[in-house]
């Protein structure tokens, strides 16, 4: 009664495959119910590098299958994001890390802001669980077509 009649289950497979899945009441044992075949994907959760200026920054996290393809079917896998900066000083900010976001057709954008030139390392950790792939944004630098840019404070 508590899930009206309805549940969301986490699968693990160490491949992708093709399966049914089968329930059964635990308290009223002849009722069961059984899914269509579906298939079970291999998958890890990415946040691509990237760069920019001192401030804020966006970044685009993807949902991939074992050929690095984005699971663009994917709309509903969430995941946080945990901050590693080169200086551990919390000038690196995202309210991704305390609010999790949905994935829609396969990817989504967040926002990390600093406040210093430096390199954030930047990891997911996704629900379901996935295979998470951390990415690197640069801080204070930008590159362009024909631009190299560096930006720096200095410390007083």
């Amino acid at each position: 009664p508590a899930d009206n009649g309805a549940h969301k289950f986490s699968l693990k497979s160490s491949k992708s495959d093709k399966i049914t899945l089968t329930a059964k009441d635990t308290a009223y044992t002849n009722v069961t119910g059984q899914s269509s075949e579906f298939e079970v994907k291999e998958g890890k959760i990415k946040v691509v590098s990237t760069s920019g200026p001192v401030g804020k920054v966006a970044v685009r996290v993807e949902l991939l299958d074992a050929e690095d393809k984005v699971i663009s079917e994917d709309d509903s896998t969430t995941f946080t994001v945990t901050l590693t900066e080169s200086t551990a000083n919390n000038s690196a900010t995202s309210d991704t890390t305390t609010v999790p976001v949905t994935i829609q057709g396969g990817a989504a954008t967040i926002y990390i802001s600093d406040l210093e030139a430096e390199p954030v390392i930047i990891t997911p950790a996704a629900n379901p669980t996935l295979t998470p792939v951390a990415g690197t944004v640069t801080f204070g630098s930008f590159r362009g077509r024909g631009i190299g840019i560096d930006m720096w404070r200095e410390i007083r």
